[in-house]
């Protein structure tokens, strides 16, 4: 995937007619994403094993993928394939793929997020604010890392905003596949 690629799903995603007078500011979750790209393997490794641990405080018990074409996704999916993803990561960065790792890494920031506004242990947040408030300042800031030549932490904000428009039922797990895909 590359930045020309990433416009093209940006462009996708401002077409859906999110509602910018619900826009949020960012909470401090996913503000600071783009972290993750400065660390050094082994803390990357640390910061998933936290992330592992979350999971598990809230739930979750067994890695799963499950059939993609699902769209609204059940809480236990959300669980269930965070972890599998969790684990794939792992393998993504000792081979060294960072561009799909930094976009899972979003991605699982982003499912792990909704699933605490959804307990209400975020209750800063409400949950209807997690698709048009979120999601708009969230393409705001993949624009802004584009502009700048940032990437890699591109990939981490689009992988968020690819998990909330998930985890809200906006889109299936294989559509958001599609949508990375290289045009032919």
């Amino acid at each position: 995937m590359d930045a020309l690629k990433v416009y093209e799903v940006l462009k996708r995603y401002r077409s859906m007619g999110l509602s910018e007078n619900r826009r949020r500011p960012l909470p401090p979750e996913l503000r600071t994403l783009s972290n993750v790209t400065s660390l050094k393997d082994e803390d990357i490794f640390a910061t998933l094993s936290f992330m592992e641990a979350d999971l598990y405080s809230i739930g979750a018990h067994t890695p799963l993928s499950f059939p993609h074409e699902r769209i609204k996704p059940e809480r236990r999916h959300i669980l269930r394939h965070s972890l599998y993803v969790l684990f794939t990561m792992r393998d993504l960065l000792r081979d060294g793929r960072r561009e799909k790792f930094f976009r899972w890494f979003g991605f699982l920031s982003g499912a792990i997020v909704f699933l605490y506004v959804s307990n209400g242990d975020l209750f800063w947040i409400k949950r209807k604010d997690v698709q048009d408030g979120f999601i708009c300042p969230l393409l705001d800031t993949i624009d802004d890392h584009l502009a700048r030549g940032m990437l890699e932490e591109a990939f981490v904000f689009l992988g968020a905003a690819q998990a909330l428009l998930w985890c809200v039922g906006a889109y299936s797990i294989a559509e958001l596949k599609w949508h990375n895909m290289p045009a032919e």
